[in-house]
């Protein structure tokens, strides 16, 4: 770890831009956050002690090597990636959180696998384990059915009911069903109007594209970092979610 200041520094730069060179090469995206954790990563080996990889060496080294992100209005017309399962890319599951008012996240989670039987395998269900926040169901295409939405009602909606209950539901067939609520007391519903969902859903406007943002985060460090955990896999995608939820 010898060398004067400027030297270290000059291999932090060349160094991240290696990894940058690395990752696109592979198809894989990098975000600006990646770029400042290669530059710590190689600080600390270096015992560059006073490196902070602020926005200002950020801006500098996207300017020296013509890096700019990518926006709707500027960067690569295509950009192209990579993913480590192509099954897992166009697998269609079905992960539905459920929201307070308040904007607090109510447990369970409730999951539907795509399974081509329409039910999980005896192989698959004797490594499977139990989590608390989760309630796992299937269907053949990872889709709810009306038997799965009152399975939802019963084990996720009815535990969190209050005194008086207000529930906003998008327009899905099976969701707007009077009888898929019968019994429920001192409940009410009412239905998201159809392609209204994106402005006024409580999900959509608040909480999925956090969600989103976070899986994608993670996927991305697993990828980038060349971390030895393949998450498409069934109980590392249960595990992930536990944790996450």
């Amino acid at each position: 770890a010898g060398g004067t200041k400027k030297q270290k520094m000059d291999d932090v730069n060349i160094y991240v831009y290696d990894q940058f060179e690395h990752a696109r090469h592979n198809f894989l995206s990098v975000h600006d956050i990646d770029l400042r954790r290669w530059g710590l990563k190689k600080a600390r080996e270096l015992h560059l002690k006073d490196f902070q990889a602020s926005e200002g060496w950020l801006w500098n080294f996207k300017y020296r090597h013509g890096i700019s992100s990518r926006r709707i209005t500027n960067g690569e017309k295509s950009t192209w990636g990579s993913v480590r399962s192509l099954g897992a890319a166009t697998h269609t599951d079905t992960i539905q959180p459920t929201i307070a008012m308040d904007g607090s996240v109510l447990n369970p989670l409730y999951m539907c696998l795509k399974e081509p039987l329409g039910r999980i395998g005896d192989n698959v269900k004797k490594n499977l384990f139990h989590a608390k926040n989760i309630i796992l169901t299937c269907s053949k295409s990872g889709k709810l059915t009306s038997s799965l939405v009152t399975y939802w009602v019963n084990q996720c909606l009815f535990p969190n009911l209050r005194s008086r209950t207000l529930l906003l539901v998008d327009s899905l067939p099976h969701q707007v069903h009077p009888e898929v609520y019968e019994g429920l007391k001192h409940f009410e519903y009412r239905v998201i109007p159809p392609k209204t969902t994106s402005m006024i859903q409580p999900l959509d406007v608040y909480y999925n594209r956090q969600h989103k943002k976070i899986v994608r985060r993670i996927y991305d460090h697993v990828r980038l970092d060349e971390i030895n955990i393949n998450l498409s896999k069934l109980l590392r995608f249960l595990e992930f979610h536990r944790n996450l939820h």
